[in-house]
């Protein structure tokens, strides 16, 4: 895979015994050049693969080898980047042997193949014991992941635990039941990019279970759980008892401070990051005193509080604008209008 006339040689290097590096990595810009690899390299397993490959996980559709998924995948369970970098230079001859009397081409193939390039990692490189438990580990998170993780109701029914499930269905009940509200009325203030985030951050942390059913009401928990506390809430209910405005108040106040520090020292950069924190604890710790909507990502927060404070104004909105207090807050819109004037960040609005 890598291959370079440079070597590195040793037998306990930091890249593994006589693996030859890339030439782009030394010249050039790295990222760039790496992202063009990795499209290269997953041309070429696609290549292999023409049917394409059926994932049981997204209701059989067809989907592309992702050399930058593996690696993630890899990351994930704790196998370090010179064992990966042996096991991608291994991986595209494991995993034709794995397709070659195969009828039809699915992830299970991909993570065979990966599997047996675990559990052939140089062992003058490696110790037997770190390859036996990266090789658990992998069987552990993805080896069962050709049969979906069920979701069973209380009364017995069943769903697969899918990413339109959880954008159909799950979250949507969520949010009512959350709110005690119509879906219809809270929704207008969630962008349709938000839902997709939060859809693949209850996935992520779901599948960290490793459990191949679980019960609906344990999901429901999991995701109000991620959904309400610190340190990224997306929703704010229950004002009197919810702990994030101490956890807002701090954050705002700590990023100010060291928003006007870095700038004095003149780090504009860092002034700058500091700023937008310091905007996105502000305005997420309004919305938790006042109950609403905070968002999924950095600077929801002050994009949702600017789409709040003009929802008195339509007829449509009145239901959204009767659930939160914020609408009882003198000279907020003037402040927001001020700190978005200010702040050069883009008018953002749920879409």
């Amino acid at each position: 895979m890598f291959q370079n006339k440079t070597q590195v040689s040793g037998n306990k290097n930091v890249i593994g015994k006589n693996v030859q590096i890339q030439n782009f990595l030394s010249t050039g810009d790295k990222g760039k050049n790496l992202i063009k690899y990795f499209k290269r390299f997953d041309r070429k397993i696609n290549k292999l693969a023409p049917r394409q490959i059926i994932s049981p996980c997204h209701n059989n559709q067809e989907i592309d080898f992702s050399t930058s998924k593996l690696i993630r995948s890899l990351f994930i369970i704790g196998i370090p980047v010179e064992a990966i970098i042996f096991i991608l230079d291994n991986f595209y001859n494991e995993f034709e042997m794995a397709i070659r009397t195969a009828k039809k081409i699915k992830t299970l193939h991909i993570r065979m193949a990966v599997s047996k390039c675990i559990y052939k990692l140089p062992k003058n490189d490696f110790s037997e014991y770190d390859i036996q438990e990266w090789g658990g580990a992998y069987a552990r998170r993805y080896g069962h992941s050709e049969a979906p993780i069920i979701i069973i109701e209380s009364n017995g029914e069943e769903h697969r635990l899918s990413y339109q499930y959880i954008i159909s269905d799950f979250l949507p009940q969520l949010i009512s039941s959350t709110f005690e509200k119509k879906y219809s009325d809270i929704s207008i203030c969630i962008s349709k990019e938000e839902l997709r985030k939060m859809a693949r951050e209850i996935l992520y942390k779901i599948k960290l279970l490793n459990q191949s059913v679980i019960s609906y009401s344990l999901l429901n928990a999991l995701t109000v759980n991620i959904a309400t506390q610190p340190p990224h809430p997306w929703f704010a209910i229950n004002p009197e008892k919810n702990r994030n405005i101490d956890y807002d108040i701090g954050k705002a106040a700590f990023h100010c401070f060291n928003m006007f520090k870095e700038f004095t020292d003149g780090n504009k950069y860092e002034s700058r990051n500091s700023c937008i924190e310091c905007i996105h604890h502000a305005s997420s710790l309004i919305i938790n005193l006042y109950g609403g909507v905070i968002g999924c990502g950095t600077l929801r927060s002050f994009h949702n509080l600017k789409y709040l404070l003009k929802l008195s104004s339509k007829k449509e909105c009145h239901n959204l604008w009767n659930l939160t207090g914020i609408k009882h807050i003198k000279g907020v819109e003037k402040v927001i209008l001020i700190l978005h004037k200010n702040s050069c960040l883009n008018n953002k609005k749920p879409v």
